[in-house]
């Protein structure tokens, strides 16, 4: 019987997953991390392969050390090559399991079979998780997650039965977590607040800071912490490694603060009411008195509630502290990237407080004296509200044209959405129009490098190089470290015939980034032009072992090598200079 009602419940949450995101395996990849992660990156492209094995180990790419992720990517290129919809169902089958986990997880441990399978289904159908489920480079949070609960699982198993391979799996499903996103770094302490509830182990939080409890429930974590250092020590490295974490001085620790606990107020408002979702929130650099005082007041209170509470009703405190403690890696403390906020970082967090409403609810019904039927058909419109939204935000991820309209009505002042909406449209051939988002991202943002050098590439396109060389010289003062840029830089002097020139700029690239292929390229073609084959030979035989995928060196290469053939020169002594 009780097999039927887990097929029964399994069947709720597959049906409602596919109402809401079916339509998500006819959708196309976005121009924002999706070509970095899957389309335009050589070692995912060839699927699952020795090599690609090395790179997903050994990778920091976009400033994150995630190899299970990137496996994960080029198992299902091996499956469906570079077709979306096929990288799309794994996103959506990993968020199908991850809801029937947290359906499992909380039955098993609150002894609610209704109440578990309330807030499994709203974290199928809440709007704050199409972000990670549709949006194919956010594998990690799926993938992460999925490995998370796992691990929790097998914690509450060991507290029940302490078995070693309860412990074991636990330990290895934590790792796995951390291996396709650092998110969870946190979850040792998740263990902590399971003692205090569901599991009820301590009767007190404060126990933790007193030692007065069972020294084998102290100690039994202390490898998990242990794990969550390790891993929290090379995600750091990771974004210090590509510079994507922002200083003191580009951003103050006041502001930090304050974008912390709007931050906090804000996901708990798009829990309530997910309107109005972006892609890109961007960070505010100036402070709403009035509106932080508001948000650090509800803070408080909120608090204060769930720390009244913590004896007659255990769950306030232990979902209050799931929600804060899970976003504190992302909160903004230690600020990467430019975005204040980003509905994809909810993807965990929110399951603590979806405990917490539907709990809560529950509780409030039975002291009021509300039928179940009543409050069951609360839950449910509220259930069905969410749905039509889930609905609509996976229809606004269908591709880049929906995606980066939608992002620029629902914010203000966003720089970045106006950029790769220009990007889309210059790959569409509509120069001018995206002439006009590169603009308004510089209006909004002036000194933003990457829109000058975009402007740039839209000039050469036109064969405009005077205006190109401009527009690159532009990006240069304001980013000098812009390998892209010099390069752009160095292939309009090439066009106009200057070649030491060009040749400079390309050496200049090279020297912010050694294993930039462009650049390699860039100086094989200067070589050739200039009749040293040997030389430009060398030059494209960097660039093919730094990118093995690139069409340009490979082509180069068996021209060069047929044409030294044809016209053999003596052998060279001497090293060559270009190179570095």
């Amino acid at each position: 019987m009780s097999l039927l009602k887990n097929t029964y419940n399994f069947f709720f949450i597959i049906v409602l997953s596919s109402i809401c995101y079916s339509q998500v395996l006819n959708h196309d990849f976005v121009n924002f991390d999706d070509d970095g992660y899957v389309y335009e990156n050589y070692h995912v492209k060839n699927g699952l392969t020795i090599n690609g094995i090395k790179y997903a180990f050994t990778t920091t790419f976009t400033g994150n050390f995630i190899p299970l992720t990137w496996l994960s990517h080029m198992l299902d290129t091996e499956l469906f090559g570079l077709s979306p919809g096929g990288h799309h169902f794994t996103n959506l089958f990993f968020h199908i399991l991850n809801s029937i986990l947290l359906f499992f997880f909380l039955k098993v441990n609150t002894r609610s079979e209704w109440l578990s399978l309330i807030v499994a289904l709203l974290f199928v159908a809440h709007p704050l998780h199409v972000e990670s489920v549709v949006w194919i480079s956010e594998r990690k949070d799926v993938l992460s997650t999925f490995w998370g609960l796992l691990s929790l699982i097998y914690y509450c198993k060991y507290a029940r039965q302490p078995k070693p391979a309860h412990y074991v799996l636990a330990m290895l499903f934590f790792v796995c977590s951390l291996l396709s996103k650092p998110m969870l770094v946190t979850l040792p302490i998740i263990f902590c607040l399971l003692d205090f509830w569901p599991l009820l182990r301590v009767s007190s939080l404060f126990e933790f800071f007193r030692f007065r409890i069972n020294s084998a429930i102290i100690f039994e974590k202390v490898p998990f912490f242990i794990v969550a250092i390790f891993f929290s020590v090379v995600a750091l490295y990771s974004q210090a490694s590509v510079g994507a974490i922002n200083s003191l001085a580009g951003l103050p620790l006041h502001l930090r603060l304050v974008n912390a606990l709007n931050a906090y107020a804000n996901y708990i408002y798009k829990t309530i009411w997910p309107v109005n979702l972006a892609v890109i929130y961007p960070y505010e650099y100036r402070i709403d008195l009035f509106q932080f005082i508001i948000n650090s007041l509800f803070l408080i209170v909120a608090t204060g509630i769930a720390v009244y509470f913590r004896k007659k009703n255990r769950f306030f405190l232990f979902c209050w502290l799931w929600f804060i403690i899970t976003l504190l890696p992302v909160i903004g403390l230690i600020q990467v990237g430019s975005q204040a906020l980003a509905d994809r970082y909810m993807y965990f967090p929110l399951i603590g407080l979806l405990i917490g409403i539907i709990w809560a609810f529950d509780s409030l019904s039975a002291n009021l004296r509300v039928g179940k039927k009543v409050s069951s058909f609360g839950i449910i419109v509220f259930l069905l509200i969410l749905t039509f939204l889930t609905i609509h935000q996976v229809t606004v991820w269908k591709n880049n044209d929906t995606l980066w309209k939608h992002t620029i009505s629902v914010t203000q002042e966003n720089w970045l959405a106006h950029l790769n909406y220009g990007d889309f449209l210059f790959q569409k051939g509509e120069l001018d129009a995206a002439i006009d988002q590169y603009e308004k991202s510089l209006k909004i943002k002036p000194n933003f490098a990457i829109a000058y050098n975009d402007i740039g590439v839209v000039m050469a396109q036109k064969n405009q190089l005077d205006d190109a060389i401009f527009f690159y010289e532009k990006a240069l003062e304001f980013k000098i470290d812009m390998p892209m840029a010099w390069v752009n830089l160095a292939n309009a002097y090439f066009k106009k015939g200057l070649m030491s020139e060009s040749l400079a700029y390309y050496k200049k690239a090279i020297f912010y980034d050694l294993n930039f292929t462009s650049a390699y390229c860039g100086i094989g073609a200067v070589m050739a032009g200039v009749g040293e084959s040997e030389k430009a030979l060398k030059a494209f035989n960097m660039a093919h072992a730094i990118d093995p995928g690139s069409m340009l060196a490979k082509h180069a290469i068996a021209q060069i090598e047929e044409k030294i053939k044809k016209q053999p020169i003596p052998a060279k002594t001497t090293q060559n200079p270009l190179i570095p």
